[in-house]
């Protein structure tokens, strides 16, 4: 005979559905439980300020990498502004760049 399925939720009272139902409507929230009120949205700070326009995009980087590593120079990497120089494959064109401080790849 196989052995009966466990049930972690047998008794009425450890299930939370029907305890609730034994309890009334307010049986999960304590009488003296009222909600917090919201807190209100802090003022940015002025270091927030500085980045919220006029700096580089991600696209801007990337491209800016990309288009030194396709004219075969050593540039910035953008993850730790070490050096990254162009990888390449079988072709005489970089198919990517990889950091000699970080090691990360771009591809």
């Amino acid at each position: 005979m196989p052995p009966a399925p466990l049930s972690l939720f047998a008794d009425a009272e450890l299930n939370p559905r029907t305890r609730a139902r034994f309890r009334g409507p307010d049986a999960r929230r304590p009488a003296d439980c009222t909600p917090a009120p919201r807190p209100e949205a802090a003022p940015p700070r002025d270091d927030q300020l500085a980045h919220a326009g006029g700096g580089p995009t991600l696209d801007d980087l990337v491209v800016g990498v990309w288009e030194g590593l396709s004219a075969h120079r050593t540039v910035p990497c953008p993850a730790c502004g070490g050096e990254m120089t162009p990888r390449y494959g079988s072709g005489p064109g970089p198919v990517g760049g990889r950091c000699t401080a970080c090691r990360s790849t771009l591809a």
